[in-house]
């Protein structure tokens, strides 16, 4: 059973990064990560799921996270680690894919995937059923978060929980 749950995950996701969304939204939390990554020279990033809040597991975090990967890559200042990469370090590491990363587990992370900075982020739903989404740029070796950019978004993909 969890087996089946891992092709059905990857065909969500990339039907929801196929699904167009309404521009700015994802693009000034993009800019804004790019900016602080710039600045403080931390220029090879991941970007990890972000944690869905609410007491319940679901795809909305990935999703999220996965729709913040293009904006960041356009610009070409960043480097972006390859998500299969990600996932399969993360996998043979034992690491959670909810998004909750303790900080010996980031610096472990950013070590092995040879990167400068983590970005992760929560995802909340909101009371008219928009999302809340806060990401951050972490530092990899100390864990610091460099700087949080958030948005509230429409959701535009059925949620589904697992």
């Amino acid at each position: 059973m969890a087996r089946a749950r891992g092709p059905a995950l990857a065909a969500l996701l990339l039907l929801a990064a196929a699904t167009p969304v309404r521009a700015g939204d994802y693009e000034r939390m993009a800019s804004q990560l790019i900016r602080a990554a710039q600045s403080h020279g931390r220029l090879r990033v991941a970007v990890l799921p972000f944690q869905t809040i609410g007491g319940r597991e679901s795809t909305s975090g990935r999703i999220v996270s996965e729709r913040l990967v293009g904006p960041l890559s356009q610009d070409g200042s960043l480097e972006i680690v390859e998500r299969a990469m990600l996932d399969a370090v993360m996998r043979e590491q034992r690491l959670q894919f909810s998004g909750v990363v303790d900080s010996g587990s980031m610096k472990e992370l950013g070590k092995i995937l040879n990167v400068d900075a983590l970005i992760t982020g929560t995802v909340a739903t909101l009371k008219d059923d928009r999302l809340e989404v806060n990401a951050r740029l972490i530092d990899s070796e100390t864990a610091k978060v460099f700087t949080v950019a958030g948005a509230k978004i429409d959701r535009d993909w059925e949620e589904s929980i697992f």
